[in-house]
């Protein structure tokens, strides 16, 4: 929290020198008035510096339960004090006021120590994220208050209102569940409410404000239930995957259907879903949001002594509740006017927060939302960015997913290109990015590019996609197209799609659905056909391509799509983190007697029950071990490998090879992980790794090593292949989906192949070689794929020697286009 509040209040208890006895009483009030009217920082530091000048004269004169409400008071101030970190505020105003709490309780005061032990928690309940043992604290607090307060005297009211915040804060389980929780607050609050009229103590904005969110929220819970309920009376008509998920997310299927109802085998919108999700709310609901946004508004208007963000936050409030009563186009334009003329008293959060909602809404009724309101949305995510630690800072990327990447789609939209780049850059790689400037320099020589790549950012928003060439340096600018035919419906239908005839790419990927898969790896490079040719109608083919990948189209093979036409070639294709974090130099190295290769095979994993044991494995690294060697490099080869083999090896090596199992984990990228004979090696550890300074290459030959996660942290680009970048290997070749096990050992048997006709080990050179090999995969005969296995002594897969010797196997991108390199460097 900010020093300077402990200086202003140290300053001032410097100022108090030997004031009179008589002073103290007036320096308190005025101190808490002080508070009530600040809007500014310097007002707050005013307030404390006030306010240490009145507890030191109280200390000098023994008024110790005088000197304990100015420390509870002084929690007040470091709730209000603009911050960049809010919830930080909180747990030091909570802080402030549990010492003021525990000053009472050791005087014998237990009536005196419940309000700041009510007002502490309450200070915690207002974090944005509050974490289990804070919860079981939140209602220890509450409970003092309880126990030592006059039943139905106004500080009961006060602990009332606290219990109503914090069945509104509460974790709910179900849906039903959280109605219950609704329902006591309102029922605590509507307690509190009846103490405060029988004392005629007024009801302060910020709690009118709590009631009327509480009110909105129950409705919209029972709304969701009502859909949910509706939901699964119709279940029988969902593809039969789907059907497996509704009793567990049934308003989360809901919302899909209304968005994109083909992916659930409608044609459009079902009845039963439009009756509840585009009908106006039943009269009684209207009547209590009407009178909760009354309520909302005159309370605004009736309080000048207020805190002024909390009335703002009334006027923002009504806003909202205006969205379920007024027409879409006219609660836009009040949302719209409010965010405008009030965005500088807005916290960096909220203006995210609610400037995100506004630009949402904006696309809804089909207005493009300004451009002065989307730079002010990216300034602020840049100040939590820079300013947040790392915990803090992930909790906010979690709660916030697609904010920045709909951001910059927006200001492409006013053609902004060069701003809409900014906002990416700015917004990618951020929880990571220590790992990855420790790791920028490493020991393998280096030179300039001959040419400067073209840095191609892809991205997409409801409305279609956007591709954007970024400029070659800073004197220059972006350009960019729009590409209609793929919009966010699309990729959704795509990846998401539960319909019995065309399960969607990420669904497809569960065990034991390989014709699925088959399928959607198809669609997905029919789907990519324009995008491939507007990146092909920017770029000419005498430049390298770095492909910068945002939203669904880090788990769809856009490197693939691009170079599947042979008539169309560029220099390399890679998919980079960021432009931010790609070192611009070309790393090389001779494939020599100098050059030290490890392979590593893992066939079973016993410790997993049920992992089926993998054929070849051990036949790869023997591939790779004969090419190189060959060419003269020093190669190690490992089966059965442990995860401290795997971990000793890395420093050591200038390219390392697994060959194994890995998987993918959707919801918590950082445990995706690498399987070994002992067990995992998960994207945490590999990150925890010192950094690399030696490791050219690295190539993760198993399923969906090269999957990033598209739903939470997806702007981090984080899986195994680019924890490995950020610990300092250069460029990694790794899959998007589950892949075959024969395939991968001909793929990389291939591989390998092709690179010992290279020179040098660089960029380029493993893009032809992999260019190559994918050409070579798709087009050989079985005849001609046993030719070159056998010719180099190494093992002919049984499928093969069963197959017609004519016979194409591999034609399908199923099979070759999970193949990808990803980079760090040019």
């Amino acid at each position: 929290m900010p020093d300077e509040i402990v200086t202003a209040f140290e300053a001032g208890k410097r100022r108090a020198g030997n004031a009179s006895v008589f002073e103290a009483p007036p320096a308190h009030e005025r101190g808490k008035q002080m508070v009530r009217e600040a809007r500014e920082p310097q007002d707050y530091l005013a307030a404390a510096e006030q306010l240490g000048f009145a507890y030191q004269i109280a200390g000098n004169y023994g008024f110790t339960g005088e000197q304990f409400d100015i420390l509870d008071v002084m929690g007040s101030i470091y709730a209000r004090y603009p911050s960049m970190d809010g919830d930080a505020a909180s747990v030091e105003a909570s802080k402030w006021m549990r010492r003021a709490g525990r000053g009472f309780v050791d005087i014998g005061e237990m009536g005196s120590a419940a309000i700041p032990f009510t007002n502490a928690a309450v200070a915690l309940l207002e974090k944005s994220s509050i974490t289990e043992s804070e919860f079981r604290l939140i209602k220890s607090l509450i409970d003092l208050g309880f126990e030592h307060k006059q039943p139905g005297s106004v500080d009961w009211g006060y602990s009332e209102a606290a219990l109503g915040m914090y069945y509104d804060r509460l974790k709910s389980s179900s849906t039903s569940d959280r109605i219950a929780n609704l329902e006591a607050s309102k029922d605590a609050y509507d307690r509190a409410a009846q103490i405060f009229q029988t004392y005629g103590e007024t009801v302060s904005v910020a709690s009118q404000s709590m009631i009327s969110r509480v009110e909105m929220n129950l409705y919209r819970e029972r709304l969701n239930k009502k859909i949910a309920d509706a939901l699964l009376e119709h279940v029988t008509e969902l593809p039969v995957a789907a059907q497996r998920w509704a009793p567990e997310m049934p308003n989360m299927i809901a919302d899909s259907i209304r968005k994109n109802p083909t992916s659930y085998g409608y044609e459009t919108v079902p009845d039963w879903l439009l009756e509840l999700t585009d009908s106006s709310p039943a009269e009684e609901d209207a009547d209590m949001l009407r009178a909760a946004r009354d309520r909302l508004l005159l309370a605004v208007e009736g309080d000048n002594e207020s805190d002024y963000t909390a009335r703002l936050g009334c006027r923002w409030q009504a806003a909202e509740i205006d969205v379920n009563l007024l027409p879409a186009g006219e609660a836009y334009q009040n949302m719209l006017n409010l965010i405008t003329d009030y965005a500088s008293e807005f916290t960096p959060e909220q203006l995210i927060r609610r400037g995100s909602y506004v630009t949402g809404m904006a696309r809804y009724v089909g207005e493009q939302p300004p451009v002065d309101l989307l730079l002010a949305i990216a300034d602020a995510f840049g100040e939590i960015s820079r300013q947040r630690d790392a915990k803090r800072l992930e909790m906010f990327l979690r709660e916030n997913p697609a904010h920045m990447r709909f951001v910059a789609c927006d200001l492409c939209e006013h053609g902004l290109w060069d701003s809409a780049i900014s906002v990416i850059e700015n917004s990618r790689v951020l929880l990571y990015s220590t790992h990855a400037q420790e790791s920028r320099e490493c020991d393998l020589p280096s030179t300039e590019p001959t040419d400067p790549p073209s840095w191609v950012y892809v991205m997409h928003s409801p409305k279609g996609t956007y591709v954007i060439v970024g400029p070659e340096d800073q004197r220059g600018s972006a350009s960019g197209v729009f590409v209609e035919d793929i919009d966010g419906a699309t990729l959704s239908d795509l990846h998401f799609s539960f319909a019995d005839e065309s399960v969607g790419l990420m669904h497809a990927q569960v065990g034991g659905m390989p014709n699925h898969l088959t399928a959607a790896t198809a669609r997905a490079f029919e789907i990519l056909a324009p995008l491939s040719a507007a990146i092909q109608s920017m770029i000419p083919e005498n430049r390298g391509v770095c492909l910068i990948l945002g939203g669904l189209y880090v788990t769809l093979p856009v490197s693939a799509a691009l170079c599947v036409d042979d008539s169309v070639h560029y220099p390399f294709v890679v998919v980079v983190p960021s432009r931010t974090h790609t070192v611009s130099r070309r790393y090389s190295l001779p494939l020599d007697t100098e050059f030290s290769a490890t392979a590593m095979s893992v066939q079973t994993t016993s410790w997993i029950p049920d992992m089926p044991v993998l054929t070849y494995p051990d036949s790869e690294i023997n591939s790779l071990d004969h090419f190189l060697s060959t060419a003269g490099a020093q190669v190690s080869v490992v089966n059965q490998a442990s995860v401290a083999d795997f971990a000793a090896a890395l420093p050591q090596s200038n390219l390392i090879h697994f060959s194994g199992h890995s998987i993918a984990t959707v919801f918590e990228p950082e445990f995706a992980s690498m399987l070994f004979e002992d067990g995992p090696w998960a994207v945490t550890f590999i990150l925890a790794h010192k950094p690399i300074r030696n490791l050219l290459l690295a190539t993760i030959s198993s399923c969906q090593s090269g999957h990033q996660s598209t739903t939470v942290l997806a702007d981090e680009f984080l899986g195994i292949n680019t924890a490995l970048l950020y610990r300092g290997c250069r460029i990694t070749l790794s899959t998007l989906w589950p892949i075959f096990d024969v395939v991968s050992y001909i793929v990389t048997s291939r591989f390998y192949s092709e690179l010992t006709h290279e020179a040098e080990v660089h960029i380029e050179s493993l893009f032809e070689s992999l260019s190559r090999t994918q050409i070579w995969v798709r087009t050989s005969t079985a005849g001609e794929i046993s030719d070159f296995l056998r010719t180099n002594g190494l093992d002919v897969p049984a499928m093969l020697e069963n197959s017609s010797a004519e016979a194409i196997l591999f034609d399908h991108p199923r099979v070759w286009a999970a193949y990808y390199l990803s980079s760090r460097c040019l």
